[in-house]
């Protein structure tokens, strides 16, 4: 069995909802979810929209191998109405990025693992933080919460539903 800990984000229609989907779907066709975060409010980062994203982490067993995660990952962000443009970074109904996978360093086409800009956004780290402060960064050798520390020009992200109230 494999450890894959995802991201999700929204920041279209019902957040919540889509987030509440994707779950839903990361459980049937991707592993079993053994812990959640709460959900998280952040603002954009890398392009301009009033519209704030909704973000969690999931900790997950798979027998799936990256490659499989990430494709069965991408058909899920389909289903759920992602439409993906080659212009950079826009909104979405729902992103679903791979951050780890056991401790692996992939660095191939359309796969990087861990996700090359974690380190840098705490709407990733401060959900990553509430499932596990011990998880080491394995190219920066660093845990969650002395990659948080490091970063000193975001908003933090301010939780807005507990993951005790989460139902998918």
């Amino acid at each position: 069995m494999n450890t894959l800990i995802l991201s999700l984000g929204s920041n279209q229609g019902e957040k919540l909802d889509f987030l509440l989907s994707a779950l839903s779907k990361i459980k049937e066709e991707i592993g079993p979810i053994h812990e959640h975060s709460s959900v998280y409010e952040s603002q954009p980062i890398g392009f301009e929209t009033v519209d704030t994203f909704y973000n969690l982490c999931a900790h997950i067993t798979t027998q799936l191998t990256p490659e499989s995660a990430l494709e069965k990952a991408l058909q899920i962000e389909s289903l759920l109405g992602r439409k993906r443009n080659s212009t950079g970074y826009s909104s979405r109904t729902i992103d679903i990025d791979l951050i780890y996978f056991n401790d692996l360093i992939i660095d191939i086409e359309d796969l990087n693992i861990p996700h090359p800009r974690m380190h840098e956004r705490l709407f990733v780290l401060i959900p990553l933080n509430e499932l596990t402060h011990s998880i080491m960064h394995p190219i920066y050798t660093k845990n969650t919460t002395e990659l948080i520390a490091e970063i000193t020009n975001q908003e933090i992200p301010k939780k807005v539903i507990d993951r005790k109230l989460i139902q998918y």
